[in-house]
């Protein structure tokens, strides 16, 4: 097998996250190992054909990919993790030069976790800390999840297959649990103006405002799509998603006074959050019923709005809006 290991066997650091770089480039992976394996165990595959081989029988945290590669593409090689019972759990990051909205939307659909434009060097460590500290609360709500086989969850991004196993804990406790969409709105404007260095920064608050405002371990974030994220809170009824969201549009408040003063481009975020009754919900249902809520106009201008809505479904408790910026 084509595979390296920056470290070695004897090197290798208990308790450190594992990641897997994929890319045909040995200067690519060399530049990648050299950046990571001070605090990752780093291990390198540059022909994209033996990755299924060699993660059947090799324990990973997190794939680095890049798209443009020979045989096998890196959109098709993450359709294959993703579609395997036993490597769907994986998080892929893309890292490429192909700075496309085509390509990036091809990727989240093939189910990445996030998407990288190259030269990634001064922002990859501070987005691989954010996507381990999200991992860690997955594991966590995992190991309480009661669903033993997930054989049937094959083909859906890995976020849905989380999902399944948390909507099963709730029908099975009779219990609430609440969704809140958190979509960046001003996305393709920030884009359109910004330096990726700039996007970067922008993107990294958002995570850590949300990170930072859950309320207890098993609560998890997700970045589901390019400007979109999706928080899964477990046991959680109509005041745990009003206070979460609340607590969102409070913080943003802070946080666009500090850009504002050094005369950045602000944050404006749509906020959508869903609470489940005890009666029996799917996870399809429930994300189709946030991806209409969040696509409804809210007649205001962008502003601190925070309402709430009826919802007709007596299986869901209520709806909250808020518009923060």
């Amino acid at each position: 097998m084509n595979s390296k290991s920056h470290l070695s066997i004897d090197d290798t650091v208990r308790g450190r996250p594992t990641i897997l770089v994929i890319d045909d480039s040995e200067v690519e992976t060399s530049m990648l190992e050299n950046v990571l394996s001070h605090l990752y165990n780093v291990t390198s595959i540059c022909s994209p054909l033996e990755v299924e081989k060699y993660l059947l029988a090799h324990s990973v945290d997190l794939i680095l990919m890049d798209i443009n590669m020979p045989n096998i593409g890196g959109i098709e090689l993450c359709r294959k993790i993703k579609g395997s019972a036993t490597t769907a759990h994986i998080p892929i990051i893309f890292i490429t030069g192909l700075h496309r909205k085509e390509v990036e939307q091809a990727c989240w659909e093939a189910g990445c976790s996030d998407f990288l434009v190259k030269p990634v060097f001064t922002t990859l460590l501070n987005r691989l800390s954010m996507h381990f500290q999200m991992k860690n609360r997955a594991n966590t709500f995992q190991r309480l999840s009661l669903l033993q086989d997930k054989s049937h969850l094959i083909g859906d991004n890995w976020y849905v297959k989380f999902l399944k196993d948390q909507c099963h804990r709730a029908n099975v406790g009779n219990t609430p649990m609440s969704l809140v969409a958190v979509q960046l709105e001003n996305y393709d404007g920030l884009v359109a103006n910004l330096s990726d260095n700039e996007i970067e920064e922008h993107l990294l608050l958002v995570s850590s405002l949300l990170t930072q405002t859950l309320n207890n371990n098993v609560d998890v974030v997700i970045r589901s799509e390019r400007n979109r994220y999706l928080c899964i809170l477990p046991d959680s009824g109509p005041e745990s998603a009003r206070h979460f969201t609340f607590m969102i549009t409070q913080a943003l408040q802070q946080i666009n006074r500090t850009l504002l003063t050094e005369s950045k481009h602000p944050i404006f975020l749509k906020i959508v959050g869903i609470t489940k009754t005890k009666e029996k919900f799917s996870p399809r249902a429930l994300l189709n019923l946030l991806e209409e809520s969040i696509a409804e106009p809210i007649n205001s201008d962008i502003n601190r709005l925070f309402a709430e809505r009826p919802c007709q479904s007596k299986k869901v408790a209520h709806r909250v809006y808020a518009l923060a910026g």
